[in-house]
């Protein structure tokens, strides 16, 4: 193996060793409930999740539910977008729960179980937006609770405002660990968070769209040189443009974030995101380009490899790595047959 296609994958695989302390949250998939009774279940709440979700009016709670132990932390944590925190959007929060002692007040069209006690806490937006590179993203951290349960039992949040609605994020928990699942999907995930931010979706995808556009382009001018006729060298050149165009999405959502809030150590985390993808695209390319891969044993389950570093590393929207998968595995397949 060469030492430009050594290099990359160092790289690469040292940034892999770093994940583990990378910063960040599971989404939950349901919504709140706009009663106690319906009240949005939240399993395994020292797990760190999050939510998105919008207060549609001032005047109105929307409610979540968790069961816990005694002694066990409770960490919940309402950020808003930045541009709704600097027009003054800051929802509070009333954690209730039977081991609970009053403190604050609660408004009226807040419920509130029976034999619980109540802790009210308000909104309130802090001097700088909170910068999260795992995203990466910006918002405004209005709520932040951390206490212990006195008693185990059900314990129950409502997220309120009295003046006006908007978007939020809920983030509780603080044990920050993913299924293989959560993690592959992470990409998708985060489409939410920056359509939840104010950015269009048009805008999100722009970047991953212009670097397919560049590999069709690509393929059109070097059609006498390549063999572009081959759908399946075609397919996988155009995954390798796309784990490149997530490194651009990935640098523009950075740049983005940086503009609203002064980065902090997780911005290194950003830049690995960056750069990682991008190595795992030029590698990619360079091994695709090359039309030797497709009788090439060898070639085929580093291709096979690269495709499995694309869900790890989150490039290519998993549609990429999905296609690169698909391809190699199935050129080792013809491989075999042939040898046979």
């Amino acid at each position: 193996m060469k030492h430009r296609t050594i290099i990359p994958i160092i790289v690469i695989l040292l940034s892999l060793c770093f994940l583990p302390f990378a910063s960040g949250h599971v989404p939950i998939g349901t919504g709140p409930g706009d009663t106690l009774d319906t009240a949005a279940e939240i399993d395994n709440p020292t797990k760190s999740w999050v939510t998105y979700q919008d207060l549609h009016e001032g005047g109105e709670a929307q409610y979540f539910r968790f069961n816990i132990s005694q002694g066990e932390r409770i960490r919940i944590i309402i950020g808003v977008p930045v541009t709704q925190g600097e027009s003054g959007f800051s929802p509070d929060a009333v954690l209730m729960g039977s081991g609970i002692s009053d403190v604050g007040i609660v408004p009226s069209y807040v419920e509130i179980p029976e034999d619980s006690g109540s802790l009210s806490v308000d909104g309130v937006i802090p001097s700088n937006p909170y910068y999260e590179g795992f995203t990466p993203s910006t918002y405004y951290k209005v709520v932040d609770i951390d206490v212990s349960a006195n008693a185990t039992g059900t314990y129950y949040l409502a997220i309120h405002d009295e003046s006006s609605g908007g978007e939020y994020m809920l983030a509780i928990g603080y044990v920050e660990t993913y299924n293989i699942a959560e993690w592959i999907l992470v990409p998708i995930y985060s489409l939410q968070v920056y359509q939840w931010e104010g950015q269009p979706l048009l805008l999100v995808l722009f970047p991953i769209s212009a670097l397919f556009l560049v590999g069709l382009v690509f393929l059109f001018l070097c059609r006498n040189e390549f063999p572009v006729h081959d759908t399946v060298w075609s397919v996988t050149v155009l995954s390798a443009f796309m784990y490149i165009g997530s490194a651009a999405s990935f640098a523009f959502q950075t740049a983005y974030v940086v503009s609203n809030a002064s980065p902090t150590w997780e911005f290194g985390v950003s830049i690995a995101f960056t750069v990682t993808p991008l190595l795992l695209g030029i590698v990619t390319l360079r091994l695709a380009l090359n039309y030797e891969w497709k009788t090439d044993f060898k070639k085929q389950l580093k291709l096979l490899t690269f495709g499995v570093l694309g869900y790890l590393l989150w490039a290519g929207l998993i549609v990429a790595p999905s296609l690169l998968v698909l391809v190699s595995f199935g050129q080792i397949l013809l491989t075999k047959i042939s040898v046979s």
